[in-house]
């Protein structure tokens, strides 16, 4: 009881008074600068994930496994993963995966599991949740019938970090792990090899195309696919905790 008042005050406090975030110019830095590769990136966690549950038999391979957005903020990101499957993990995952566009409106109604991604970046850098958006996140999702995990996606130093643990865990959901954003380009896959290497030419080409499609002079896109790789390898914020239920 005094542990839950304590927490009680100080999310009071931090609604206030937001913490401060650690490494103010990373707030700025948005993965999309690496583009599509990110998107790939982060699908091969989801997979990792998906592959996670099939293993312990919470699913079957042809199940169908949904990846939304929390918000309308994160659905262009969870439907460009749905996409990144059909280029990486077709085979393996048999086409069940579906982008959900409205998870709220779902989630009361049917039992189901997947993912859905929270506090994902934007072309200008990552959104920023409050405390009270995180209770209200963990509170609905733990009183809905979808079954898996919420990625999430937070900056700050480690007490607000933790005070998000605190805030998931007495919703009565459990945390999985947290990874930094960097560690993604080190993700596994299906051959328990590293899915994605960033330092690849088909990778590289991949940004490069981007850049140009989008504008860029070829002489100022190759430095420019270099220097977006660098800033996302350097990049240890934001923190990806991954949230499942008991």
């Amino acid at each position: 009881m005094k542990k839950s008042i304590i927490v009680s005050l100080f999310l009071l406090i931090c609604v206030v008074a937001p913490l401060p975030i650690d490494g103010a110019e990373e707030q700025h830095f948005s993965p999309y600068r690496i583009s599509p590769v990110y998107e790939q990136m982060v699908g091969n966690q989801v997979f990792r994930l998906w592959n996670e549950l099939i293993q312990k038999k919470a699913i079957q391979p042809n199940d169908s496994f949904f990846i939304a957005g929390w918000g309308k903020e994160e659905n262009s990101l969870a439907h460009q993963v749905v996409l990144s499957f059909k280029h990486d993990h077709q085979k393996e995952a048999h086409g069940q995966f579906r982008f959900l566009k409205n998870w709220k409106d779902h989630g009361k109604d049917t039992s189901s599991y997947g993912v859905i991604l929270v506090g994902a970046a934007q072309p200008e850098g990552f959104r920023q949740l409050s405390l009270k958006d995180f209770q209200d996140i963990a509170s609905l999702y733990n009183a809905s019938r979808s079954k898996g995990f919420l990625v999430v996606f937070a900056s700050g130093s480690q007490t607000h970090l933790g005070l998000l643990q605190s805030i998931f865990e007495g919703a009565g959901l459990k945390m999985h792990s947290m990874m930094s954003l960097f560690e993604l380009e080190y993700v596994e896959g299906e051959l328990n090899r590293q899915a994605t290497n960033l330092d690849f030419p088909d990778t590289k080409n991949r940004i490069f195309e981007r850049f140009v499609r989008q504008g860029m002079n070829p002489v100022r896109a190759h430095p420019s696919t270099e220097e977006a790789i660098q800033n996302f390898r350097k990049a240890n914020e934001p923190k990806i905790l991954i949230v499942g239920k008991n």
